[in-house]
């Protein structure tokens, strides 16, 4: 049989509360888009999406997001950043 890992409520929360904090960025900042999912584990991993605009630099976003996310950083929490950019449809 296979353990199958849950992802705590608390945790689910806080991955929540990392969303709003990096959504309340300026749009100069080229964020146009968050996600954050967690990687259960023993400590879990935030995974953070970052949709950025065509004028920000790529490589600038992880130092972006931890900064941002300073205090939960400083808590001890494991953040993998990535970055995407891309084209945004229009109909």
């Amino acid at each position: 049989m296979e353990l199958v890992s849950f992802v705590k409520d608390e945790e689910a929360v806080l991955a929540k509360k990392m969303e709003r904090k990096l959504l309340t960025l300026s749009i100069t900042s080229g964020v146009l888009f968050v996600g954050v999912g967690v990687l259960p584990g023993a400590p879990p991993i935030y995974e953070v999406w970052i949709g950025c605009s065509r004028d920000v630099d790529p490589r600038m976003i992880p130092t972006l997001v931890e900064t941002t996310l300073y205090e939960e950083v400083r808590a001890g929490h494991k953040i993998r950043t990535q970055a995407r950019m891309g084209s945004i449809r229009k109909e």
